[in-house]
């Protein structure tokens, strides 16, 4: 037996094929809202070949005003016992309402982020100086990021804004040469940075504990201060963003770019504390777009796959829109940097085909403005996130502008503070979309809040 999403299907098909083919998705893609949902009237179809009529959809009576629920609609094919013909099968239409007056966790936590970053600020200052003490005697030759899911992307984040403010040659570690080969690898003048949102992900443990028995002075950021990680590192920074009950990260992702911040200042950079401070600001000017947001999602609750470009400060902003949309709505979500994407992946893009694009400013705008004029000629459908200025002169689909007006650093590039508020939107996009599709986006399916890999 399989079960089917969302639009109209055919029963009867020889193959058991499908029914939802791209095609139908192209064609979703090019309105702005759905043609119906679990409130419509009852699918009558008949099953080809035979004749055979479908089974109606009854009236649900937990239906209740539209702006209070959010409806899946299922299809289930199954064999029809009563034709000889194994290939024929029966459509059986099932409409479910799950109310919506309940907001997920997900969401709940997204909007905590202004006064939790806030916070964090307030109580890691202690820290910092800490760090600007034991930095100014001994500065790190080389930095080592290591991590997973999330904080993998927070990791990348830290990789390009460390070797952009500081020159410090920085990497992302590969956990499996110290778990699964277990080989030594010699780390004298290197700081090495785990990053857990648990500070119980066992590689990243391991690998931090074996750094450390090499010679690396070891740096734990983590939203645990009682955990295994924070107990190993020789140093703390303290996400302290309070509990993250969904599985879906965000407080915790947007406190650990926050921390990333703040561990460059700890080492010399010159970004302002002002324009730090300004951060929590910024998330909550980003919330004021959630609805605008939540309607958008809707056009896309059909959508199986999709590709999230960015590049830079940004591409880990594509890594983690995509990661999202993968584990809270199952969307298999490919995500690549803007440039890595024009070396063969663009082949995937047709008519309709789902692409979006983080488009921050300079020093990333002309390639950007290039991969959008690309997509534009094969009518790819494209939603670019990033600041009006920026966003409204860009060939687009859709759009989703940037609230506030973000800090520009002097000396350092246009798009330094994006990531944080940039991040804001596609968390509220990919929370919206799960509800549109009838998941929960706090629970998705064979995920766990801790997940202990070697």
């Amino acid at each position: 037996m399989s079960g089917l999403l969302g639009r109209d299907v055919l029963a009867g098909d020889t193959k058991g094929r499908r029914a939802e083919s791209y095609q139908k998705h192209s064609e979703y893609y090019q309105r702005d809202r759905p043609t119906h949902d679990c409130r419509s009237e009852p699918l009558n179809a008949a099953a080809a070949g035979n004749g055979r009529a479908t089974q109606k959809a009854q009236p649900n009576p937990r239906l209740g005003a539209a702006n209070d629920i959010v409806g899946l609609s299922v299809f289930l094919l199954s064999p029809a016992a009563s034709v000889p013909d194994r290939n024929v099968y029966n459509l059986q239409y099932t409409c479910y309402a799950f109310e919506r007056r309940t907001m997920s966790l997900m969401l709940q936590e997204i909007e905590q982020q202004p006064q939790a970053l806030a916070q964090m600020l307030d109580d890691c200052s202690q820290q910092v100086e800490a760090l600007e003490r034991r930095f100014a005697v001994e500065r790190p030759e080389s930095i080592v990021l290591v991590a997973r899911g999330t904080s993998d992307n927070a990791a990348t984040f830290a990789r390009y804004l460390l070797e952009i403010v500081l020159g410090i040659p920085t990497s992302l570690a590969a956990p499996s040469i110290a778990t699964v080969y277990d080989r030594p690898v010699r780390r004298n003048r290197t700081l090495v940075v785990g990053i857990s949102q648990s500070g119980e992900s066992t590689d990243t443990n391991l690998y931090l504990e074996k750094a450390g028995a090499a010679g690396a002075v070891t740096l734990g950021i983590t939203n645990e201060s009682a955990s295994s990680l924070a107990k190993l590192a020789d140093a703390v920074l303290n996400v302290r963003v309070g509990p993250e009950k969904s599985i879906a990260a965000t407080k915790t992702y947007t406190g650990q770019l926050l921390a990333v911040y703040l561990l460059a200042r700890a080492l010399g950079a010159r970004i302002p504390e002002t324009a730090i401070r300004r951060l929590p600001e910024l998330v909550e000017r980003q919330l004021e777009s959630k609805e605008r947001i939540d309607a958008l999602a809707e056009r896309y609750r059909y959508m199986q796959c999709a590709v999230v470009v960015g590049r830079g400060l940004n591409y880990a902003s594509a890594l983690e829109l995509a990661l999202k949309m993968m584990e809270t709505s199952y969307v298999v979500a490919e995500r690549f940097s803007g440039a890595d994407f024009m070396h063969g992946p663009l082949a995937l893009v047709e008519k309709g085909f789902p692409v979006f694009v983080f488009a921050p400013g300079d020093p990333v705008r002309k390639g950007t403005e290039r991969l959008l004029t690309r997509l534009a000629k094969v009518d790819a459908e494209t939603v670019v996130i990033g600041p009006p200025d920026v966003v409204r002169d860009l060939p687009s689909t859709k759009q989703i502008l940037l609230s506030g007006k973000i800090p520009i650093v002097r000396d350092y590039p246009e798009d330094l503070m994006t990531p944080i508020p940039a991040i804001v939107p596609g968390q509220l996009f990919a929370a919206y979309l799960a509800e549109h599709k009838g998941l929960d986006p706090d629970h998705p399916r064979m995920l766990s809040k801790v997940t202990l890999t070697i």
